[in-house]
This record gives structure tokens, C-alpha cells and sequence, in this order.
């Protein structure tokens, strides 16, 4: 019996060798295959995807305090703590213009690493305190005042000072410590070299000194008589006059003293007469023979001529003293008794007394008190007037 015919499941026109279904099976594998790849690379791709939005740890840091401090140290400051700076202007400080007057956060707080501070610096105060530029040069002073937020006047005046040099400053308008609104405007002065000489005359020596020393300027003194005793110790006179003198300018200075009223007797008027002698002393303003001269005999100098003087002469005396002159009456009368002691001087008789030398007689004729005898001289008589 022939074997069962066996009936195949696949169609009769598949073709020789079988080749159609090996083909339909590899094209699923590689579908296969495929679909597993981009499981896969979509599964890598949500793990990056992941990992990279994950927060790394973070590191954190102390802020450090910059109050105080410039803006270029702060910044240096907030450098070194890894930390960045953000500026902001405190328009409201009185504090120095540059200098950080807040923070935020504050100093010790604990940030990220990197973080940024805010900080605000002062933009400088609305107001501020005039300097003293006393000395100093225009440039120096102009320098110094815009510096502060000061405006300085175009127009500069000068006045006279004692110790500034020329062109330098002498003060401010306004001066120097005032307080005010920043763009004040400022006028300087500067010295114009001189300086202001007052009116001496009439001060006493001390008071001018004084004066000339506070004006710093030197003085030569010199002293004057005068007759006025209020004058004395006074001011006489000064050169230069008042007013403005150069700096360093010697002022002269002339003092009153009491006048010298001492004059000395001329040791010239011996051997001169009666008159010419009264004539020198009366020249010298002293008081001549008030009570006549005094006459004494002389064998050598003729009647008349001044033998001596009382004081003598060569002495110094005041201005109004007495000064008795000493006058030759000639030779001693010829014979008879020598002249006689000077009398008192008191009497009025006729000159012909008894040599006793009172001169009590009644007569007109004075004979000083001499007492002689009769018999005088012609040339005595004649100048007794007798």
C-alpha cells in the first residue's frame, strides 16, 4: 500500500528551496533588534537627562565685614572670601565719598560660595568743614577746596599781613572750620607783602615796642630832649609814618628824655671884665651875682677883672644857680694898714669908716662891706663910685 499522501501548510507556489520564509524571519529579528536599541538609548538618554539636573553639594563661606572700608579694599575683601561685589551709592552718608557705609548680606553670615554682597558706598557728605590754607600757596588752596565738593571765586583779594609771604593765603571766606553745604563758593585772600604800621606817636616806648613786635616789625630807638615833661618817655617821633609798610621794614623810633639842664662854667671867663663875664654866664642862663660880685685886692690883676668865681669854673652846675663872680679891686692902698677883713656887708655909710669894717656911717655911697681906710685909689674910687 502506497504510503498517505501528506498534506503541506505552507501554499504550493511558495517557490523552490523554501527562500520566502527565511526572509520574513530576518526582518523581524532586525525590527526586533531595532526596537530594542531605542529602548535602550532612550533609557541612557533619561539617565543623563537626570543626572544633569541633579544639584552638585554646595560650598559655603563666611562674608566678611567691609563696612568701613574703600570700595576697591572691599572689593579686594570679598574677592579673597570667594565672593562677588555689588555697588550701590548711599547718597544719604555723611561719611567720606568711597568709603562702604552698609552691607548685605551681614558680616559672619554663612552663603554659597560665589555669592554676590550687595554694598553700598557713600557718595561723600552734603556738607563740609572749610580748611585752613593760612600759608598756602592759591593752587594749593584751590586744589584743596575742590577736593572737599567747595566751589573757589575767580576773584581773588589781598590784604596786608605780617607773616604771610606775598601771593600766599591768609584766609578764607568763608574761614577756615565754618561748615558748609558742599558747592559753597569760596573767596580767598592773599597777602599782598605789606603790612599795617600803626600810629605810634604820643605811646609810651614799652606800648610801641609792643605794637611793633605784634605787627612783627624791628625797631632802632633813639632818645630826644624835650622841655615838655609830659613828653618824656612819649613817642616823638616815628619813621616811617603810619600806615603800610613793606614787611621786615626797621621802624624808627624817636623817645623824649627829660631835658639836660646842667651847664658848666666856662673856665674862660677869669681875666675877663665885670660885664663881659656876667654877659657868658647870662648867655648860659644862670643867675649872675645876685648879691654883687665879690671884690678882693690884687697887686696883679687890675681893678675890675674877674679873678675867680664861686662856683668855681669847670663845675657843673643847673640852669639858674647862682654864680658869684670874684673881682679884682686892685692893688692894696700904698701906706697905712692893709686892707681889712670884709665887713658884713651891710652898711650904707659914706666909705669912711674907722677900719673896723661896720659901715655904719650914714651916707649914701655902699661900700660892700670893705671897711677900708680914706685913702683908696683913684681907679678904686672910681669904681665903687665914690
Amino acid at each position: 500500500m502506497p504510503p498517505p499522501t501528506q498534506t503541506s501548510v505552507f501554499p504550493d507556489e511558495v517557490g523552490p528551496g523554501d527562500e520566502e520564509p527565511k526572509k520574513k524571519s530576518n526582518k523581524g529579528l532586525i525590527w526586533t533588534l531595532v526596537t530594542i536599541g531605542v529602548i535602550a538609548l532612550a533609557a541612557i538618554i533619561t539617565m543623563l537627562v537626570i543626572n544633569a539636573n541633579k544639584t552638585p553639594p554646595v560650598e559655603k563661606v563666611t562674608v566678611p565685614n567691609v563696612i568701613g572700608l574703600t570700595e576697591d579694599k572691599a572689593k579686594e575683601t570679598l574677592a579673597s572670601a570667594h565672593l562677588e561685589m555689588n555697588k550701590v551709592i548711599d547718597e544719604d552718608s555723611d561719611k567720606p565719598a568711597g568709603e562702604v557705609t552698609k552691607q548685605d548680606p551681614d558680616k559672619d553670615q554663612s552663603v554659597a560660595e560665589n555669592s554676590t554682597v550687595k554694598v553700598s558706598v557713600s557718595a561723600g557728605p552734603k556738607t563740609g568743614e572749610v580748611p585752613n590754607l593760612k600759608g598756602k600757596s592759591q593752587k594749593e588752596a584751590r586744589d584743596a577746596l575742590k577736593a572737599l565738593g567747595f566751589t573757589v571765586a575767580d576773584e581773588v583779594r589781598t590784604e596786608n599781613s605780617k607773616d604771610v609771604p606775598l601771593d600766599s593765603v591768609t584766609r578764607t571766606d568763608p574761614k577756615a572750620g565754618s561748615v558748609r553745604d558742599k558747592g559753597t563758593e569760596v573767596v580767598l585772600y592773599v597777602s599782598n607783602g605789606l603790612v599795617t604800621l600803626d600810629d605810634l606817636v604820643g605811646k609810651t616806648k614799652d606800648e610801641a615796642l609792643a605794637a611793633l613786635d605784634k605787627a612783627g616789625l624791628q625797631s632802632d630807638t633813639e632818645e630826644q630832649e624835650t622841655p615838655d615833661a609830659s613828653k618824656v618817655g612819649l613817642v616823638l617821633e616815628q619813621a616811617p609814618a603810619a600806615g603800610s609798610v613793606k614787611q621786615g621794614t626797621r621802624i624808627k623810633l624817636t623817645i623824649g628824655k627829660e631835658e639836660d639842664n646842667s651847664v658848666t662854667i666856662p673856665n674862660n671867663i677869669v681875666g675877663m671884665s665885670q660885664e663881659d663875664a656876667e654877659n657868658t654866664l647870662g648867655q648860659l642862663s644862670l643867675n649872675v651875682n645876685p648879691n654883687g660880685p665879690t671884690l678882693q685886692p690884687s697887686d696883679t690883676v687890675p681893678a675890675g677883672i674877674v679873678i675867680d668865681s664861686n662856683p668855681k669854673q669847670g663845675t657843673t652846675v643847673q640852669v639858674g644857680d647862682p654864680v658869684t663872680l670874684v673881682v679884682s679891686s686892685g692893688p692894696a692902698t700904698p701906706g697905712g694898714d692893709q686892707q681889712t677883713p670884709p665887713g658884713d656887708g651891710q652898711g650904707t655909710g659914706d666909705g669912711t669908716g674907722d677900719g673896723n669894717g661896720d659901715g655904719d656911717g650914714d651916707g649914701d655911697g655902699q661900700n660892700q662891706g670893705l671897711g677900708r681906710n680914706d685913702d683908696y685909689s683913684d681907679e678904686l674910687k672910681s669904681f665903687l663910685g665914690l
